[in-house]
């Protein structure tokens, strides 16, 4: 995933109507509890309309935000918990089951970015205006972002740079281990120190490179 589709993404999901978007009875309309509550509506004529719907609402944007702040967490080599509500392997198979991306807004329409010139021949995922309302820009940009594509892309780097972590933290712990044998020592008073100190280089220069082996090997491979 590039910095400019994850900056992109970033200043949608600030844009747009806050709160939990969610599906109606009916499985047409995807709606907000907060702020505009009408977001958006299927077109029904489109097969995997149910599956647009469920997904649009799910990739609302705080979940986007979380995925974003977990996914700069994850470079950063720091914990970031993932919101209690939001389950990856959920929103992938939601993003998996939903017409591919990408997607673009087209009049009051989203609609996908087929290479097909003849605009009515472009599948149509969702109407974009209520009535007389005015259409919502903000909303409208941000569903065409974080288009099932766009996801997909965020939770397979997220996967992939958390299990590198993992993995180096475990190429790591032999160092964390050796501190802790040195620091008793270093506290330790009388004759045995020196003595003991050798015995314990001995020891501690074997691990020491065997760990330090390890550690190239798996950065060498990054």
């Amino acid at each position: 995933m590039t910095p400019e589709l994850r900056a992109r993404l970033r200043d949608a999901a600030g844009k747009a109507t806050p709160g939990d978007w969610h599906v109606s009875r009916s499985g047409r309309h995807v709606k907000a509890n907060i702020g505009a509550p009408w977001i958006c509506e299927a077109d029904c004529g489109e097969k995997l309309w149910r599956e647009n719907m469920a997904f649009i609402a799910l990739a609302q944007p705080r979940n986007t935000l979380s995925l974003l702040d977990a996914l700069d967490a994850a470079e950063k080599r720091e914990p970031q918990p993932m919101s209690d509500t939001l389950n990856l392997d959920e929103i992938e198979a939601l993003a998996k089951a939903a017409t591919p991306g990408p997607w673009v807004v087209d009049g009051d329409f989203l609609r996908t970015l087929d290479p097909i010139e003849v605009e009515y021949e472009r599948t149509s995922i969702a109407d974009l205006r209520y009535f007389h309302m005015p259409l919502d820009h903000d909303n409208a940009a941000y569903m065409a972002a974080t288009n099932p594509t766009a996801v997909l892309s965020l939770i397979t780097t997220i996967r992939t740079l958390t299990a590198r972590v993992a993995e180096l933290e475990g190429v790591l712990e032999p160092f964390a281990n050796m501190a802790g044998r040195i620091d008793p020592r270093l506290e330790g008073r009388g004759n045995h120190y020196v003595s003991g100190m050798i015995s314990d280089a001995w020891l501690l220069s074997s691990d020491f490179q065997r760990a330090a082996r390890a550690l190239a090997a798996k950065l060498g491979g990054a």
